[in-house]
């Protein structure tokens, strides 16, 4: 299993767990009792009564039951009650779909800022190429003037025709000896903004699919709600049905488990059934059995989640030698549970979705066919001897340090554009714009 925001096991905690077993018995062989409610049930109850106008002691007091419920369960958090008191309650830190949103925000800032630095070494590169090939004013406006109709046309409608655009002016840089580090740079900017273009594609299409929320809510807090459960099909479906409600508190029969684990041949599948067979039976005090099934679930898929429930049991059993040895495992991983229940498995500890990343054909060959146009353009009409800067625009900013061939200036340029870009767009995702 996976869990990157829970915080690495370490011996400390492992003899904290072990010292409350041992001492504490009843904490270990009574975890789940009878009278405990479903957490989810627990949970609307709390906000009807916050509906109804329900406030002061009697919250409090049901808020406070709630989390010792959750003391008895698999459940890691539930952030649902933060939304519904709008208190921080718990605290509960983001899941891999809100790191995601963040990447997305972080990329999208980096091909604004990619995009600023292409439009303006492009213009200064069709107005420097503008000059050499034509010695009339009159031309090299005209064909400046086309040139930017076709930028602003680029940056309207994207996809092929910003990479064939663009890459037409990184090619036409590649033609003057003195420009060829320009166009270089314009050219790995462009190849960054494709990426750039790629990633965030690949992280919305993750964030879109609701099946990917699914297994998301499960690595962070062990349980998600029925309306997210009914995207998985089959087996995959049942199993994570009935492991869900497990977490939760609700009544789940053996002979539920056990039926389902003659129906399906796929051994990672079958371990989270041994595994929360395990849990069942570890909550009943059946110690002994509670081993045998936790150890045919790691015989057939390992899981930290099986690791953990084998540490306590053993601990619980008084065996220390066997328990050290998954104490040394949990020591490996980056979990961590300071309870001394089970913990129920479910379908993302077998497997979790990852973001896919496609490289965008059309754009790719736009890019390339661009810089090629550039090339064959260049060949056929040789340049003219440039005399002195165009006067129309020796006043657009930069455009002097590109004509002089200031190459560390203008890459200061770039640096500071770059960090006011990022500045800009942190400000703005900041206020939720």
């Amino acid at each position: 299993m996976r869990t990157a925001t829970r915080i690495g096991f370490n011996k400390k905690l492992l003899g904290i767990i072990a010292f409350m077993i041992i001492i504490l018995p009843i904490a270990a062989t009574g975890a789940t009792n009878s009278s405990d409610i479903p957490i989810d049930t627990y949970l609307q109850t709390i906000e009807k009564d916050i509906s109804k106008g329900v406030n002061g002691t009697k919250l409090h007091s049901e808020i406070k039951s709630l989390l010792k419920i959750k003391q008895n369960s698999s459940v890691f958090y539930i952030p649902e009650i933060n939304y519904i008191t709008g208190r921080k309650i718990e605290n509960v830190p983001p899941s891999a779909v809100q790191k995601i949103r963040q990447k997305i925000i972080n990329t999208d800032i980096f091909i604004s800022a990619s995009t600023v630095i292409i439009v303006m070494l492009g213009v200064f590169t069709l107005i420097y190429t503008s000059d050499r090939y034509f010695s009339s004013e009159t031309k090299r406006n005209l064909s400046t003037l086309i040139g930017i109709i076709l930028i602003i046309a680029a940056l309207i409608f994207q996809g092929p025709l910003f990479y064939l655009v663009f890459g037409i002016m990184a090619g036409l840089g590649f033609k003057f000896k003195e420009k060829i580090p320009f166009a270089i740079i314009m050219t790995f900017f462009l190849i960054a903004h494709l990426t750039g273009v790629i990633v965030e594609k690949g992280y919305f299409h993750y964030i879109s699919n609701q099946k990917n929320l699914l297994y998301a809510k499960l690595e962070r807090d062990n349980y998600a709600p029925p309306f997210l459960i009914k995207e998985e099909k089959g087996a995959y479906l049942k199993i994570a049905s009935l492991a869900n409600n497990q977490a939760l508190l609700h009544p789940v029969k053996e002979s539920e488990l056990t039926d389902l684990i003659k129906t399906i041949n796929n051994n990672k599948l079958k371990a989270v059934l041994y595994n929360n067979l395990g849990c069942i039976a570890f909550n009943k005090g059946k110690l002994k059995e509670a081993a045998a099934l936790f150890e045919k679930a790691e015989n057939l898929y390992p899981m930290t989640k099986t690791y953990y429930n084998l540490f306590i049991t053993y601990s619980s059993l008084l065996e220390p030698h066997k328990a050290e040895i998954y104490s040394k495992k949990l020591e490996k991983t980056n979990f961590s549970f300071d309870r001394t229940v089970p913990i129920v498995a479910n379908i993302n500890d077998i497997e979790i979705p990852k973001p896919t990343f496609e490289i965008p054909v059309y754009e790719s060959l736009a890019l390339i066919i661009g810089i090629g146009i550039a090339i064959i353009i260049t060949r056929i009409q040789k340049p003219s001897s440039l005399i002195s800067i165009n006067p129309f625009f020796s006043y657009l900013p930069g455009y002097g340090l590109y004509y002089s061939n200031r190459y560390s200036a203008l890459l200061l340029l770039i640096g500071a554009l770059i960090l006011i870009e990022i500045f800009i767009g942190s400000m703005l995702c900041s206020m939720n714009l």
